[in-house]
């Protein structure tokens, strides 16, 4: 039997895979098309000798609570840039990698696969969690037994309570909740005369940040400058710590409601930006023991 429990999911730079995952929900699989003609034949039956193959694609999601291991090889895929030391800046091109899933009946790969998108989400009481987005070029399967012998990391997630938030330089706040969104906006569609993409190229980038804070003592952030604001977080786990930085987000007003007897939030949503000598965002992944 093919048992979800006993399946594995393992990601790489390249074949093989060098990182297995605690893979909490989501997968990646391929999608596949058929071309059948549509033209007047004397019937509505689709005839089965004019069927080809069409193209085909590797897509899907996955969502893990990452730890600091996972968050050194993710973090530089999602971003694109060079890391040096700790910082990992955005970069204008995202480099590719491969995953593999171990299906026990049979080991399926995927190449050439890139982040279209990432989130990072927590909220009280629960992990960080990270969803990927991912697209790639092509599969293959193996026969099983054919999933490289790797183990998982024994590190430890972040969770909400490991966060501090500063908000235009406003710190030591409460916040029920925190989500971050980096969209590469990859072109998923460059086939030409190929039936696997020939290319995924990222066309631009959109970075959202949203915090959830009680109204009451928070009315200070309310109406913030269209200009922009520094907004951070910072996730400590003993020695090892993530930090997101963007030092110009804009964001519009949404009113607080009343929240019935229940205590007012303030719902805080805006998009990063950059300037001529600040990229919209920069992570600093402190991984030493």
């Amino acid at each position: 039997m093919s048992m979800g429990c006993a399946s594995k999911f393992g990601v790489g730079a390249s074949a093989p895979a060098t990182l297995l995952l605690d893979l909490m929900s989501g997968d990646v699989g391929l999608q596949e098309t058929l071309i059948n003609g549509t033209g007047v034949r004397g019937t509505r039956t689709r005839h089965k000798s004019r069927t080809r193959k069409g193209t085909r694609r590797p897509t899907g999601s996955i969502t893990i609570e990452p730890n600091v291991d996972e968050l050194l090889f993710w973090l530089p895929y999602i971003l694109g840039g060079t890391p040096s030391g700790t910082t990992y800046p955005l970069g204008e091109t995202l480099s590719s990698f491969i995953v593999t899933k171990d299906m026990v009946t049979k080991v399926f790969t995927y190449t050439g696969c890139k982040i279209a998108s990432a989130s990072f989400k927590s909220s009280q009481g629960g992990p960080l969690q990270l969803t990927l987005n991912i697209e790639g070029v092509d599969e293959t399967v193996g026969n099983a037994g054919t999933f490289p012998d790797i183990e998982l990391g024994e590190a430890a997630p972040f969770v909400h309570h490991d966060g501090a938030f500063a908000v235009n330089s406003l710190t030591g706040r409460t916040f029920f909740d925190f989500e971050l969104n980096i969209d590469n906006m990859l072109d998923g569609e460059r086939f030409g005369n190929s039936a696997t993409r020939t290319a995924l190229n990222p066309t631009d980038r959109n970075i959202t940040v949203s915090l959830t804070p009680p109204y009451g003592g928070n009315h200070d952030m309310y109406a913030l400058l269209e200009t922009g604001v520094p907004i951070s977080a910072t996730f400590t786990n003993g020695t090892v710590s993530v930090a997101f930085s963007m030092p110009f987000v804009q964001v519009p007003r949404v009113t607080p409601l009343i929240a019935g007897k229940a205590e007012n939030r303030l719902m805080l949503k805006g998009e990063a930006r950059g300037d001529d000598a600040n990229s919209e965002l920069v992570v600093t992944l402190d991984s030493t023991p």
